[in-house]
């Protein structure tokens, strides 16, 4: 079965109410609101309900907190991740340039997430790379702070400067400016450190480095909130594939 099929499963084993984010994923849920179902921070067309309904929506609204709608879209895969990483004793750190520390942010957002996310590292300056992931200097200056050698010296950096057991890294270019022919706006590069779990590993083998590239502006993503917001999501549901994939 394919990362995305065991994440899917995972998910509908979990039976999290995803507010939409499941179908997202191609996941469906009995808990999740269907089509045209008002939502308690979602109020209705003005004349599409009754005085008494009007009534009954502003009284759920004012008793339920307002989450920001991308933390909703979230919700479901930071819940696997915590799941996953709770059952192993796996703690998680992060290491963020283009996002400025929204992935934490993101993580932090989950409550009781101190028991899972050990610390995230917000390395916005190349200098900032260096001083606190120890990214080699000369590394940046060949390859550029948006590269793979880069993000995955980052990931290392993250899980050398933590007590954690696993990492995820992320650099681009968020925009508006800052883009080149080589790597326009849109262009992020991903990195995720996990332990080894084959069975022939031994404990102390080193971990297992990933990365990837995606250039969210072939997806119509093009301002910098829609980049770093799809940055959030990509680096979080990947983790959660890899972590369903090596369960």
């Amino acid at each position: 079965m394919s990362a995305q099929g065991l994440l899917k499963q995972e998910l509908q084993a979990l039976d999290i109410p995803a507010l939409g984010a499941c179908r997202a994923l191609g996941v469906e849920s009995e808990n999740a609101p269907q089509r045209g179902q008002f939502l308690p921070d979602s109020p209705p067309h003005s004349g599409a309900m009754g005085q008494e309904d009007g009534k009954k929506w502003a009284a759920a609204a004012h008793s339920q907190p307002t989450i920001p709608k991308s933390d909703r879209l979230l919700e479901p895969v930071l819940t696997l991740i915590s799941a996953q990483l709770l059952r192993r004793g796996w703690m998680l750190a992060t290491a963020e340039s283009c996002t400025g520390g929204l992935i934490a942010a993101a993580c932090t957002e989950l409550a009781g997430s101190s028991q899972w996310f050990e610390r995230g590292f917000v390395s916005y300056s190349n200098a900032a790379k260096t001083e606190l992931l120890g990214v080699d200097a000369a590394l940046i200056a060949r390859h550029g702070a948006v590269s793979e050698p880069v993000v995955r010296a980052m990931a290392s950096g993250a899980l050398a400067h933590a007590h954690a057991q696993l990492s995820l890294a992320v650099t681009g270019v968020a925009g508006p400016s800052g883009g080149s022919v080589d790597k326009p706006v849109g262009t992020v590069w991903f990195g995720w450190c996990l332990p080894a779990t084959q069975p022939d590993c031994a404990p102390d083998h080193a971990p297992l480095l990933h990365s990837e590239v995606r250039h969210f502006a072939e997806d119509g993503l093009t301002t910098r909130a829609q980049i770093r917001a799809a940055t959030v999501q990509h680096a979080l549901t990947r983790l959660a594939e890899r972590l369903a994939a090596s369960a």
